[in-house]
């Protein structure tokens, strides 16, 4: 086995780095992006420079929480603005979702364009509730059936870690081993990996995520690479195990949910409806009715075929009928700002900045109101021209 990178990961503080902004003639700058009503500028070293005079703004990376939920979605809205949540429910003319930033945002329904699962990925089986399932004994073992071959494809499993734990558990795929050793884990059985870590994991809830194709293999454990490499597996994932391998002595490991995603290969195609809603299924049907309920696991909708609920792992994309809005004024100086979710997705919002300081920065926006953005979260910010 050839290893080119070895490394292990320890949470230690950020290195400092500063905002960097880029002229419209293309040049950077380093320095701090400032808020004084009711507009930005960008203060380097020795000068200040307007906003007028700048095309974007990369904010200082920071730490953020990590924010981990089984199935994301993609809300698409009418005026191409983009949210990744998780989906809580309707209401009267609202659609409610739970994001990165806020742990309820209310959208009017005439403002979504579609639904669809949060690319990449789609999810194809959701196991929850798998609390109930105790893997502190050895060889006790949570198996994940899996109905068919998958040569491509994402595996992801939460849990919680309690303290001082002192125990062994495995994951046994046909694509790669893993194996949590008390506070660490690693990949076992990685072919070529142009990284390979031993990631530390602290008490609380994670997620580790298992993604396969053709020409790689990646495993992460939250935001960290526990190993990558640019070799597929030899056979695709027919079965998956969590298995506890030794009896922990001390502490414990808790299994809540379990996924399996697959490659979400096109967008659906958008049209406009004549009546409340429409639901494109995984096999590519259309189906035209009333939106009746909808929550993070399924859908239910009435129409020609009477009342019937489909799970989220059967579909496509949900496209709200789309009533005219009424006239919306955007007011003060418009900005595009580019927000981090979870994994290489962003959060993509237009609005007035209204205020800012070293946490947060507070966005005005027409259709969705006043809301607080954690700063940490906030890639880039660009002026609407």
């Amino acid at each position: 086995m050839s290893l080119r990178y070895s490394l292990i990961l320890f949470l230690l503080p950020t290195a400092l780095f500063a905002d960097e902004a880029t002229g419209r003639d293309g040049q950077r700058h380093t320095g701090t992006l400032e808020f004084a009503p009711p507009t930005l500028s960008f203060r380097t070293a020795t000068k200040v420079l307007p906003i007028t005079e700048l095309d974007s703004v990369r904010l200082e990376p920071k730490s953020s929480p990590f924010w981990s939920v089984p199935i994301v979605h993609r809300v698409e809205l009418i005026d191409d603005q983009i949210l990744h949540g998780e989906l809580i429910g309707l209401g009267v003319g609202t659609l409610q979702i739970r994001t990165a930033w806020a742990e309820k945002l209310t959208l009017p329904r005439s403002s979504v364009r579609t639904i669809s699962p949060s690319a990449p990925f789609r999810v194809v089986q959701f196991d929850r509730n798998l609390t109930e399932i105790g893997l502190n004994t050895k060889g006790a073992e949570f198996a994940s059936p899996v109905k068919e071959p998958f040569w491509a494809g994402r595996l992801a499993y939460f849990f919680t870690l309690e303290a001082e734990t002192r125990g062994v558990w495995s994951i046994e795929t046909d694509v790669l081993r893993l194996e949590i050793d008390g506070s660490t884990i690693r990949a076992k059985g990685t072919k070529k990996p142009d990284v390979q870590s031993v990631v530390l994991i602290a008490p609380g809830s994670h997620r580790i995520t298992l993604e396969w194709s053709a020409n790689k293999i990646d495993a992460f454990m939250d935001d960290f690479v526990i190993c990558s490499q640019s070799v597929g597996p030899d056979a695709p994932l027919r079965a998956a195990r969590l298995r506890c391998e030794n009896e922990p002595s001390k502490g414990g490991f808790r299994l809540e949910q379990a996924t399996l995603s697959v490659p979400h290969l096109a967008d659906p195609t958008r049209f406009t409806i004549t009546n409340q809603g429409s639901l494109v299924l995984s096999n590519g049907d259309e189906l035209f009715g009333s939106l009746v309920r909808m929550d993070r696991e399924r859908i239910e909708m009435a129409g020609k075929f009477a009342r019937r609920e489909w799970r989220w792992t059967e579909l496509r994309a949900v496209t709200f009928h789309r009533e005219p809005l009424p006239l919306l004024k955007q007011e003060g100086i418009q900005y595009r700002l580019k927000v981090r979710t979870i994994d290489a997705q962003r959060d993509e919002i237009v609005g007035a900045i209204r205020g800012m300081d070293a946490d947060s920065v507070v966005v005005w926006q027409a259709m969705l109101g006043e809301l607080k953005l954690p700063r940490s979260r906030i890639l880039e910010i660009r002026p609407v021209r």
